[in-house]
């Protein structure tokens, strides 16, 4: 693991190690790439963006709640990347090749926790502001049992404000042993609240949960229910937390997804439960032709870098240092930040109404990218202003394809609602006898807004599926309108009815 050069929480931000200014050397990477994604995406094949996404989504969420970006103001908190894929084997392919480390690193530190000597524990968890038990000694007992154990750890007492801010590593020590895992993975839905609950700080990278969101009934909506909380930080519940009792729970529990949902499932978030689509990044594994000339090795030193930054990753957290990526100059801050701006500006004027995982990628690409270019060889990695162009490039592509996929998805979904509507319209005229105007149409539906059925009924007398008499009442007209549904669809969508 890479030698620890993060700062505590009190400490300004620094660049990261292993990263100095280029001063004008010439690079042995061409500009805009990082090394090993071309060979990778031949090998897997899936699209450079997709890797980049998944790369970083995996990252940043084992940071946690501790990953931090260097801002003009000092430090900003990094911008959730909650991915949602499709279940292709390409994507399968590629999410089981970078998530197979991080299942065997968390499991390696679970077991290695585990076989910690209970009363060890015990004493870890105990301290002089426990709550009274016999069983455990004297209140002062167990404070010298928690000094004996833990001396090296415990920091000097202050009676001064400055002094309760003081990091304790002792705490982080205590979470690192009794609470060690990040990972979750193959979960089933309805569990995750209580596996975040039980991860490091309550906090967890959840990898392709089996949500069953194309089940029958109100499983699916209940499901969904306790994952907006999750994903949002606000799930906040009081759980046994082994020797030490009840779990703090000033934070909240929070979880970074990567979700592979299949089309029956996509179709689900189309409808309205669609408040966990705007919360997703929806990435595709599409196939790209990849002109990049790279040794035949680029793949698995890509794949070693990224293991190296995932090792380094856990070991800061477990220590309770602060993951921030910093910037090389005053001027590459200042370039970033004023690209993000405008990048802000251009996703608010998206139809999908993007989230936060869309609106903050460039940062969590950056992040990333920086963590993973730290662990590539020196003479590998690229000048830091190419991969802030890289991470706005980037995501500017991926976010323009998930606009695209979510405005599809919904517009079909606007269509088939639109056509049951226009079916019971139908079914209804011809149920009576004579002519129906607008008001009756209304009172026909549970629904009893005319306004609602104004462009409806104009597009079927567009596609001649109704006639108007002299009197403005509704008729049946010539066509079937399974005949000529998409011609109503057209229809509807030159008012602004299909308008999401």
């Amino acid at each position: 693991m890479a030698k620890n050069t993060s700062t505590s929480k009190l400490e300004k931000p620094r660049p990261v190690k292993g990263r100095t200014p280029s001063r004008g050397k010439a690079s042995p990477v061409a500009a805009n790439e990082i090394y090993g994604i071309g060979a990778l995406t031949r090998s897997l094949g899936v699209g450079d963006d997709f890797v980049m996404a998944v790369t970083c989504s995996m990252l940043t969420g084992l940071g946690g709640p501790e990953a931090l970006l260097q801002a003009p103001w000092g430090t900003s908190h990094l911008p959730k990347l909650d991915l949602l894929t499709g279940t292709t084997l390409a994507a399968n392919r590629l999410i089981e090749c970078f998530s197979a480390p991080l299942q065997r690193l968390n499991r390696r530190i679970v077991q290695t926790m585990g076989n910690c000597n209970p009363e060890a524990i015990k004493h870890l968890a105990i301290g002089s502001f426990a709550a009274d038990n016999p069983k455990k000694g004297s209140v002062e007992e167990r404070a010298n049992t928690l000094r004996r154990n833990l001396e090296f750890l415990t920091p000097q007492g202050s009676n001064s404000l400055l002094g309760d801010l003081k990091f304790d590593p002792t705490v982080q020590r205590i979470e690192a042993v009794l609470h060690p895992q990040m990972l979750v993975r193959n979960a089933v839905g309805r569990d995750l609240p209580y596996l975040v609950e039980e991860c490091h700080f309550r906090s967890a990278l959840v990898i392709q949960p089996k949500l069953g969101l194309s089940r029958e009934g109100s499983e699916p909506a209940q499901v969904i229910g306790g994952l907006l909380p999750l994903l949002d930080g606000t799930l906040t519940k009081s759980q046994a937390g082994g020797p030490g009792g009840p779990r703090n729970c000033n934070e909240p529990a929070r979880a970074q997804m990567i979700l592979s949902l299949d089309q029956d499932e996509l179709q689900t978030l189309s409808g309205p439960s669609h408040g966990l689509l705007d919360r997703m990044l929806w990435a595709s594994a599409e196939e790209a032709e990849s002109k990049r000339s790279e040794k035949s090795d680029g793949a698995l030193v890509f794949f070693e870098a990224f293991q190296s930054a995932t090792e380094e990753i856990i070991g800061l957290r477990r220590e309770g240092l602060t993951l921030i990526a910093g910037f090389e100059s005053s001027e590459n801050l200042a370039d970033f930040y004023d690209r993000l701006r405008v990048y802000e500006e251009d996703v608010a004027k998206m139809r999908s109404r993007p989230g936060i995982s869309v609106i903050g990628l460039p940062q969590s690409l950056f992040w990333g990218l920086t963590f993973l270019q730290r662990s590539l060889p020196e003479i590998l990695r690229i000048p830091e202003k190419q991969l802030v162009t890289i991470a706005f490039t980037c995501a500017r592509r991926v976010a323009a394809r998930h606009d695209c996929r979510v405005n599809s998805l919904r517009n079909a979904a606007l269509s088939d609602d639109r056509l049951s509507i226009a079916r019971r319209v139908v079914e209804k005229l011809e149920d009576q006898n004579g002519p129906l105007k607008l008001r009756e149409f209304a009172r026909l539906f549970r629904q009893q807004n005319s306004a609602r059925f104004i462009p409806i009924l104009a597009a079927l007398v567009d596609v001649e599926v109704l006639v108007r008499d002299e009197g403005g009442g509704y008729l049946r007209g010539p066509a079937e309108l399974e005949d000529v549904a998409d011609l109503f669809v057209a229809e509807l969508e030159k008012t602004g009815d299909m308008t999401t």
